[in-house]
């Protein structure tokens, strides 16, 4: 590129200054030719001038040699031999040219029109009025329509707001009251995991963090709401919070719905469930 780029730059600006000669060039010719062809009009003149020079001259010398002659209006002489030259079609050039003027109207001035009847001006503010109540009319009709359109979303909407639905008292078959857990929780499940008994351990854990995703966090849950649901609403938590709901819910799933034991590294869920959930007190409760 960095070779062939100049040499496409000078061939480029060399057609362009060959295109330029040329039309210079077409330029020169047409003045050249406006030129010969003034010259050649001159010369035609020129040679009429002396035609009209000689014959004058050669009438001339023939009255001096015939004598004089009577005087009258039917006499010829130089003017006549003018008048004869001037016939030629050299001479006789006519141009015809077109020019625009102003148009004069003849016709008077018309007069200033009549004012109109005193009924317009009610008659137009009404429909101006009228005019208003209509767009502001079909205005909320349209809002009507668009809301009638999407009742569906805002009522779906509207029921999971938080605080516009009542949080359910058993999700997945769990008891998620606050009243059904116990104060210190992760003390407890520590206890259960420690009597062998990790199962409920997880089960204490995982009503723990639905309890407080539904009261304390304000989580629109429902009688319908799903697992996925509330991992969902758990990943509006903080990033360590989130991601130990998810590890919760995995191993309370592997246990409870898999059939499997409980992993050893799962105990750690028991002191780590109070650093991102607190257990939900009810109403009354110190």
């Amino acid at each position: 590129m960095a070779a062939v780029e100049p040499v496409y730059v000078a061939a480029g600006y060399a057609l362009y200054l060959n295109r330029r000669v040329q039309l210079e060039a077409w330029d020169l010719e047409l003045a050249f030719r406006r030129l010969g062809q003034r010259a050649r009009d001159r010369a035609g003149q020129g040679a009429g001038l002396v035609l009209v020079a000689l014959l004058a001259c050669s009438a001339l010398s023939l009255r001096a040699q015939s004598g004089p002659q009577p005087s009258g209006p039917a006499l010829t002489g130089p003017k006549a031999a003018l008048a004869e030259v001037l016939k030629a079609p050299e001479f006789s050039t006519r141009q015809q040219a077109w020019r625009l003027h102003p148009r004069r109207s003849a016709q008077p001035r018309a007069a200033a029109p009549a004012p109109p009847p005193a009924w317009v001006a009610p008659a137009l503010e009404l429909m101006a009025r009228l005019m208003k109540v209509l767009l502001s009319a079909l205005v909320l009709l349209g809002l009507l329509l668009v809301l009638w359109q999407h009742r569906r979303t805002l009522a779906l909407a509207a029921r999971h707001a938080p605080g516009s639905a009542k949080v359910p008292a058993r999700l997945f078959g769990l008891d998620i009251r606050p009243a059904g857990l116990p104060n210190d929780l992760p003390a407890v499940a520590a206890r259960l995991w420690d009597q062998g008994d990790p199962r409920s351990a997880l089960a204490l854990l995982y009503r723990g963090a639905l309890a407080d995703l539904a009261h304390g966090l304000g989580a629109p849950l429902t009688d319908g709401s799903t697992e996925g649901d509330c991992l969902g609403l758990a990943g509006r938590m903080p990033e360590p919070g989130a991601r130990y709901f998810a590890q919760l819910m995995a191993s309370w799933q592997a246990v409870a719905y898999g059939g499997q034991a409980a992993a050893a590294q799962d105990r750690t869920l028991c002191e780590a469930w109070s650093s991102h959930f607190s257990a939900p007190r009810p109403a009354g409760r110190p």
